[in-house]
């Protein structure tokens, strides 16, 4: 009630009234001229803050990775569409549901005809579908005395990626040993994967001469292929505790962000959403979403992992299950 009392407006007005009520118990022409001229100052700051933040068009550009409990910046194009005016001292602000944490924009000038490229600061709290139902438009030009709003519908959807996690310091604690699986193939690399006797079709390059002069008799060494590691995250909803399960969300997120900026092929395994192995934005993308909209754990279905381990070749298997305890 105080800061009502207190603002800037609500003096003014006050103090217009208490003008009139004197000049009218006094007739007293210099308090009707001053009257008059607060009243003209009221209907022109009124007037003038009204039409200074109309025609003004909000939209929402593409937007970048959202990820949540981190800082966002949302691009949005400011449009005057008035060949004649040009607006001043706007302050523009977004509304989300549920809400959210957001800054405020502020444009000293917005010409005639004119758009301009901005970025709203927000931070989402967590992962999941938000919409954007609108912005407000406040303009206090030209005394910065009285104010006018003007709300804008917008219903915009937005998908927030789960938190990013350090999964590189923090490795030991989601992947135990024995779940982290090496696969060596035969190829032409530079590891030793085997040796064994030659057998009369092999290069003479790969003839290990000083087992062979050993053994009296010609070995041959067969090389590892140094094909690009392949990467299975697998979501066993089965075993991960409830209390952990947006934990092992925010580290298969990280992991994926990780292989991809790394070009490391990887597949994602959670329930009945089996994703093929890939390592592009798309694919990055289409995991990123599944697991941002995840509610349903189906922790009795999805695939088994001998399953999983007999369908593709792979050369790391990281298994968040019940050893995130």
């Amino acid at each position: 009630m105080l800061s009502f009392l207190f603002r800037k407006e609500t003096v003014i007005l006050l103090i217009t009234g208490g003008i009139a009520f004197a000049a009218s118990n006094t007739g007293n022409n210099v308090q009707w001229l001053v009257f008059s001229l607060l009243c003209a100052y009221i209907i022109l700051g009124k007037g003038a803050s009204y039409l200074n933040n109309r025609k003004i068009e909000i939209e929402l550009l593409e937007l970048p990775d959202i990820f949540a409990g981190k800082k966002s910046f949302i691009p949005l194009k400011i449009t005057k569409n008035n060949a004649y005016r040009s607006s001043y001292h706007l302050h523009i602000s977004l509304q989300f549901s549920p809400s959210v944490k957001s800054g405020e924009v502020f444009l000293l000038k917005l010409g005639k005809s004119e758009n301009k490229t901005l970025f709203m600061e927000a931070e989402f709290p967590h992962r999941g579908e938000y919409k954007l139902v609108g912005a407000s438009v406040l303009s206090s030009f030209p005394f910065d005395v009285f104010k006018s709003k003007r709300k804008i519908s917008m219903q915009k959807k937005i998908i927030v990626y789960p938190e990013i996690m350090d999964v590189d310091s923090n490795a030991r604690l989601y992947f135990a040993n024995n779940y982290e699986l090496s696969v060596s193939k035969r190829g032409e690399g530079n590891e030793i994967l085997s040796l064994y006797q030659y057998g009369g079709n092999e290069p003479l390059r790969n003839i290990h001469w000083k087992l062979s002069a050993k053994k009296d008799e010609l070995w041959v060494k067969e090389y590892a292929n140094e094909e690009s590691p392949k990467v299975i995250i697998f979501l066993d909803w089965k075993r991960i505790p409830p209390d952990k399960r947006e934990e092992a969300i925010s580290v298969a997120c990280s992991l994926a962000l990780k292989y991809t900026n790394s070009a490391i092929m990887w597949r994602l395994v959670s329930g009945y959403f089996d994703s093929d192995f890939g390592s592009n934005s798309v694919h990055l993308r289409k995991c990123l979403t599944y697991l941002a909209l995840l509610n349903d754990y189906r922790q009795s279905e999805g695939l088994p992992m001998p399953e999983i381990t007999l369908k593709t070749h792979y050369s790391h298997l990281l298994y968040l299950s019940h050893f995130m305890n």
